[in-house]
């Protein structure tokens, strides 16, 4: 998707990277910070920003170890924590 740059007015795609649980938009041009972009709701995984599993994706889970795979199914049925709906669907598909 183009964007345009509030600083310099170049319109076109960014250069993006992965900021943390972001995707962030910066100008090809003048390398300023643009805006974070929506991540995609029909991603196929997650990274975790939260909890005991910080910084790593959810399908990394999977295959693993049963501990790691138990607290997926274990996250789907809490409900003080609060996922996207996208995630939850994902967490079920992996879990399934």
């Amino acid at each position: 998707m183009k964007v345009e740059c509030k600083k310099c007015g170049f319109n076109d795609f960014p250069n993006t990277e992965k900021s943390n649980i972001h995707i962030k938009a910066t100008c090809k041009n003048c390398n300023s910070f643009i805006k974070f972009l929506p991540q995609n709701k029909n991603e196929i995984d997650f990274v975790f920003y939260f909890g005991k599993y910080k910084g790593r994706n959810a399908s990394s889970l999977v295959g693993t170890n049963v501990e790691e795979f138990n607290y997926l199914k274990w996250l789907l049925k809490q409900d003080f924590i609060k996922l996207k709906d996208n995630q939850i669907e994902i967490l079920k598909k992996l879990t399934s």
